[in-house]
């Protein structure tokens, strides 16, 4: 039985040897044929909305024409198709001359505020910062920027990922902290609509943000009020608690947020 058993593992070791060979060559082929890839563009991921429309790479230099993508579900409140939010990746760019140029950007629900408007950019997607060469002219925003990293995300504002949220409520109403957490309904994908409740005093107070999914901004805003509600050392925030019930739905549309 034991001659039985060691033939057996024999064998398996040697198919294994077999395998990782075969496996190893196909990486070496993968490699010698399709790498290093040319530059991407993906926004295939929480809150990404972009469309490549076409590219032009050279080896010092690229330039990316696109489009923002609809918002999901406007169709079914006034019947226009609405647009500003972007958020997506470029890779394989590092220290290349690169120029963005977003070619719908006329036709997004609120154009005026591309005026002096500054994209937003990130290497590690926690710290944010101004694309200062953003212009916007003819219905184009364009910029320009030589990534000192092989990726760079770029987005209309800092994003607030569906993620985050998850953690925030769960923060803010876990052990020893002030808030209340409630489900208040469910969206047509079935995410819950989250509501934090602060205080118990008489006064009631709503607080809501993110009903357009694009203002990222907005859920920031919610997330710091609602941290200042839940600080139990804050001489202000303990008044507000005593004389009121405050209500924060940090975003009424987690569909359209995560859709992008």
């Amino acid at each position: 039985m034991l001659g039985r058993l060691a033939s057996t593992m024999g064998r398996a070791y040697g198919q294994t040897r077999l395998l990782v060979a075969l496996s190893a060559g196909a990486a070496r082929g993968l490699e010698a044929a399709s790498l290093p890839r040319p530059p991407s563009i993906s926004s295939a991921f929480d809150s990404g909305n972009i469309e490549l429309v076409h590219s032009v790479c050279v080896e010092e230099a690229h330039e990316f024409s696109l489009k923002i993508k609809d918002d999901a579900y406007t169709h079914f409140t006034d019947k226009t198709a609405h647009k500003q939010w972007f958020h997506f990746r470029a890779s394989g760019v590092k220290g290349a001359k690169c120029t963005f140029v977003i070619e719908n950007a006329g036709d997004a629900s609120y154009p005026e505020g591309w005026e002096n408007y500054q994209t937003v950019m990130s290497y590690d997607r926690d710290d944010w910062l101004r694309v200062d060469s953003t212009t916007y002219a003819d219905g184009k925003l364009s910029w320009e920027l030589t990534p000192e990293r092989d990726s760079v995300w770029f987005a209309y504002f800092a994003p607030y990922s569906w993620e985050r949220h998850e953690r925030v409520v769960a923060e803010l109403s876990g052990p020893g902290a002030l808030g209340a957490h409630s489900v208040i309904g469910e969206t047509l994908e079935g995410r819950p609509l989250d509501m934090l409740t602060f205080g118990d005093g008489p006064l009631q107070i709503w607080a809501t943000a993110r009903q357009h999914p694009g203002e990222s901004m907005a859920e920031w805003c919610a997330e710091g009020l609602s941290r200042f509600l839940n600080d139990a050392d804050e001489p202000l925030a303990r008044k507000l608690r005593s004389v009121a019930t405050v209500r924060v739905i940090n975003n009424m549309n987690p569909d359209g947020a995560v859709a992008g």
